[in-house]
C-alpha cells in the first residue's frame, strides 16, 4: 500500500468517522427531547379532558362518559 494511499485513505475515513460519530451522540438527545414534548402534550391533553370527564362521571351521564373517554385513548395515537 503507497503513501499515497493511505493518506487518501485517511482523508476519507476520518471525516465519515466524524460524521458517525456526531449522528451517534446526537440521535439519543433528540429521541429524548421528543419523547419529552411529546409526555408533556400529552399530559396538557389529559388535563384538558379531565374535567369534563369527571363532571360526566358525577352525573352519571354514560354518553358523555364514552365520548369523552374515547377522547381520552385517542390521545395514544
Amino acid at each position: 500500500m503507497t503513501l499515497k494511499l493511505r493518506l487518501l485513505l485517511i482523508a476519507l475515513v476520518l471525516p465519515m468517522l466524524l460524521m458517525v460519530s456526531v449522528v451517534v451522540i446526537t440521535l439519543p438527545l433528540h429521541r429524548g427531547n421528543h419523547e419529552a414534548r411529546l409526555e408533556a402534550e400529552l399530559t396538557r391533553a389529559a388535563g384538558l379532558i379531565e374535567p369534563g370527564l369527571v363532571d360526566a362521571l358525577r352525573a352519571s351521564d354514560t354518553l358523555a362518559l364514552e365520548e369523552r373517554a374515547g377522547r381520552l385513548l385517542d390521545l395514544r395515537r
